[in-house]
């Protein structure tokens, strides 16, 4: 049950086009010898990294190897998260460099998180392990689960992108339940919708925290 809608996988055009701004960013910092290119020595090499578990997730996933893609799942939020405590800055306000190199990261993060426990629940399946819960109650706790781990990422990190990508998914888990299940659809639509009012918080923060910077400065 707990499996989004296949159109919730489109998310991934939108993170690869994200992080391929990022690279040109990057690129460009390089070239012009600015400043702002130490974002390159925080990161750098972690984004080489996430980009080759990606790459070993796909393959693993082909050859229908589920537990191997779920460590590497657990790997690549772990490396994500370590990047953006690295690059996440301790305080307000937001700048547009800011924006550019860690919302691609935020919004990937967001993803896998919910992607991450989609993929234990098939591990679980593929193992033929049985549960005490029902299915509905069963999907209902990976889904309060999720949802809590996106809200304290997202508050954490004062990511927008990261609970958006979280409600995203979540909100897809609702709809291909809609038909069948419609508790668990209704519990999705409320994670989902408890994810986004903490988005909406932590953005009219960043908001009213960059106005006051203008006024002062």
């Amino acid at each position: 049950m707990f499996t989004p809608a296949d159109y919730a996988f489109g998310i991934w055009g939108i993170i690869y086009f994200l992080l391929t701004i990022h690279f040109i960013y990057c690129f460009y910092l390089l070239k012009n010898n600015d400043s702002n290119a130490t974002i390159i020595k925080k990161v750098g090499l972690l984004f080489a990294v996430t980009s080759l578990i990606n790459c070993f997730w796909i393959y693993f996933w082909l050859h229908d190897l589920i537990g191997i893609c779920l460590i590497l799942m657990i790997v690549l939020l772990y490396v994500l998260t370590t990047m953006l405590t690295r690059i996440t800055p301790k305080k307000e306000p937001t700048t547009l460099t800011q924006l550019i190199t860690t919302t691609p990261f935020t919004l990937y993060g967001g993803w896998v998180c919910v992607a991450m426990i989609a993929n234990a629940a098939a591990f679980l399946v593929k193992l033929g392990w049985k549960h005490t819960l029902e299915d509905e109650l069963w999907t209902i706790l990976l889904i309060i689960i999720a949802g809590f781990i996106n809200i304290l990422l997202s508050w954490k990190y004062r990511a927008v992108a990261f609970g958006l990508a979280g409600a995203w998914g979540l909100s897809a888990v609702a709809i291909n339940n809609l038909d069948t299940n419609y508790t668990v659809s209704v519990v999705g639509i409320l994670t989902a919708t408890a994810i986004l009012s903490t988005c909406f918080y932590i953005g009219t923060r960043k908001l009213t925290t960059n106005q006051s910077s203008l006024q002062t400065s």
